[in-house]
């Protein structure tokens, strides 16, 4: 936009012009960041806005895709929770899986908001508002999900500032419930699943299932990288001792191999010969006695093959109807790769 620098001086002066800014802090100037339509037409030109109209909506879709994926996974993560997952330190696992699932949310929800803002800017209120209609906490919610009442909301959000929740007002509109509660004739499902034709009463359709399969695909490719380095990271422990075991035998072997004729000298030859073998002595046991207990955590992954594939696992999870015997692999895969590891730095 040749326009663009003389119309910047004339709303910022020269007030700005050295002022250091960080990288990331750069403002693009896109046409929708231009409020004043003759003027972002007078700079652009309707093939740039044109080419940002599309770029906006593309990521509207893209945003709407992701959420719904998301809340597809949230309920089949609650409903796997349920059934399956008993014990303190299991349902602390769960809930930390189902924090970043809900952390996932936000992400596109917030990634629909600005792109359908700045299609609002571009284009104004139009026919276009009824495909992208505007994302409100309560239309965030998978299909058993209702929207939660004021008083549950009151509620929800005096407990997660109590325990210091960081997205306590973006998680208010979240309920996990199949049931019709007292007081609520009918439920209205979000209009974020009708846009797409993806109604659905009991969750088992197939772009439900397809989401899991892309689920799985990934967590078991993260898997098979966190199975690898549990290999990789033993065997460099396993080379470490054993290096040291040679390194010690090799000293010990150097005693009285001097040439030197001075008696001194073999003699502190010997010495540091001796001492050398020690410190590599000291660092087997050490290494030996610290590694001890990953090592033997370890060894049933470095002994046992690589997670199995998609087909190995009985059944076709198109097919079914809604058992949970379909979408436990998907879910414990999942589970275990995120949350347990040896050296994961996630």
């Amino acid at each position: 936009m040749p326009a663009l620098a003389k119309y910047l001086a004339s709303q910022q002066g020269n007030t700005s012009q050295n002022k250091y800014v960080e990288p990331e802090n750069v403002a693009l100037y896109l046409p929708s960041q231009i409020a004043i339509a003759e003027t972002r037409v007078t700079l652009c030109g309707k093939f740039l806005i044109k080419i940002e109209e599309d770029l906006r909506v593309g990521q509207a879709h893209d945003a709407l895709d992701d959420l719904r994926r998301q809340l597809r996974n949230r309920m089949f993560a609650n409903q796997f929770k349920v059934k399956n997952v008993v014990g303190q330190h299991p349902l602390t696992r769960a809930r930390k899986w189902q924090a970043t699932i809900d952390d996932r949310v936000i992400v596109a929800k917030h990634n629909y908001r600005r792109a359908r803002a700045a299609l609002l800017t571009l284009r104004g209120p139009g026919h276009w508002e009824e495909e992208l209609q505007e994302l409100l906490d309560d239309d965030v919610r998978a299909l058993n999900e209702r929207a939660l009442t004021e008083q549950e909301k009151a509620n929800r959000a005096h407990m997660l500032q109590a325990v210091g929740h960081p997205n306590a007002e973006e998680v208010l509109s979240q309920r996990v419930d199949g049931t019709v509660q007292l007081g609520e004739g009918q439920r209205t499902i979000s209009w974020i699943w009708y846009q797409g034709g993806l109604v659905s009463g009991e969750g088992d359709d197939l772009q439900m299932h397809e989401a899991l399969r892309i689920e799985w695909a990934k967590a078991c490719a993260r898997a098979l990288r966190w199975w690898e380095e549990v290999v990789l990271l033993d065997e460099e422990m396993r080379r470490s001792i054993e290096f040291c075991e040679w390194q010690a035998k090799w000293w010990v072997m150097q005693d009285g191999k001097s040439t030197a004729h001075d008696g001194g000298m073999r003699e502190g030859l010997s010495a540091y010969a001796a001492e050398q073998a020690a410190a590599n002595r000291a660092l087997t046991a050490n290494w030996t006695l610290r590694w001890a207990d990953v090592r033997r955590k370890a060894k049933d992954v470095v002994d046992s093959d690589a997670l199995p594939t998609p087909s190995s696992f009985s059944g076709d999870s198109t097919t079914s109807s809604g058992s949970s015997s379909s979408i436990t692999p998907i879910i414990d895969v999942f589970l275990e790769e995120e949350d347990e590891g040896f050296g994961d730095g996630d």
